[in-house]
């Protein structure tokens, strides 16, 4: 350890020495005692300075670090403040098209009941006539209207009206009735 302190002494003191080409190296006559004291000494000198620059750089540094972090933190609020905003926006647009898609739902449900009322007012003419005046009218109908239609009816009116039809248009609908029935 004392050769340690001894090394020290020597390279400050000539890195002070070769700093300065106007002094010579001095020579200095110590006692191991004096030697020891002085190597303290300065050894003590050096590390305070040392911890005085050391500490106030550390402290520089966490005061820029700090300011970095509160720049930051306000650029997070300002972004979260931004966030919310944008989140509040789209509930509202999610609340707009839902309620654009229940109108829509409920026009969409009134033409479907709109219709099976038309198709069940078509139901009861077509019941009330004539098995011929049936397969007339249901023979130039759209064959998913006329097949709609003849679902309705009851079994015995349908195979009449089937039998007084054209074999090919019978044919097609009774296929499609069929299918319909599954």
């Amino acid at each position: 350890m004392n050769y340690f302190i001894t090394l020290i002494l020597l390279l400050m003191s000539f890195s002070t020495f070769s700093a300065n080409k106007k002094n010579k190296i001095k020579e200095y006559k110590f006692t191991e005692e004096q030697l020891k004291k002085e190597v303290s000494k300065r050894l003590l000198a050096k590390i305070s300075e040392i911890k005085n620059k050391g500490s106030v750089n550390f402290s520089n540094e966490l005061m820029e670090k700090e300011q970095k972090l509160n720049l930051k933190e306000v650029a997070l609020k300002t972004e979260y403040k931004k966030f919310e905003s944008s989140k509040l926006d789209f509930i509202r647009k999610i609340s707009v098209f839902k309620e654009k898609e229940n109108k829509l739902i409920g026009c969409l449900d009134k033409i479907d009941q709109k219709r099976n009322e038309r198709i069940s007012h078509m139901v009861n003419t077509v019941a009330a006539m004539k098995p011929v005046n049936a397969a007339n009218l249901l023979s130039v109908q759209e064959s998913e209207l006329s097949v709609q239609i003849l679902g309705q009816l009851p079994a015995t009116k349908v195979s009449k009206i089937f039998n007084l039809m054209k074999k090919e248009i019978s044919a097609r609908l009774q296929k499609q009735y069929l299918n319909m029935q599954k």
